[in-house]
């Protein structure tokens, strides 16, 4: 939660991405502008998140997973 609010600002692309392949397995995935993929939440409950990246001022200080 805290990347989203650090990140999106209330502007971000959420996604909710599935496979017919495996039924039942789904993601949600945050995306910010200028940035891309921040967080990735499985159903699950695996969570991949970013922890770096040097373009942008919003990454400075990124929390560890």
């Amino acid at each position: 939660k805290e990347l989203a609010q650090r990140f999106c600002a209330g502007n971000c692309i959420v996604t909710k991405n599935y496979s017919l392949l495996e039924p039942g397995l789904s993601a949600r995935k945050y995306y910010a502008r200028g940035v891309g993929t921040i967080i990735e939440v499985e159903n699950t409950g695996e969570v991949v998140q970013l922890v770096n990246c040097n373009f942008d001022k919003r990454c400075a200080g990124l929390p560890t997973p």
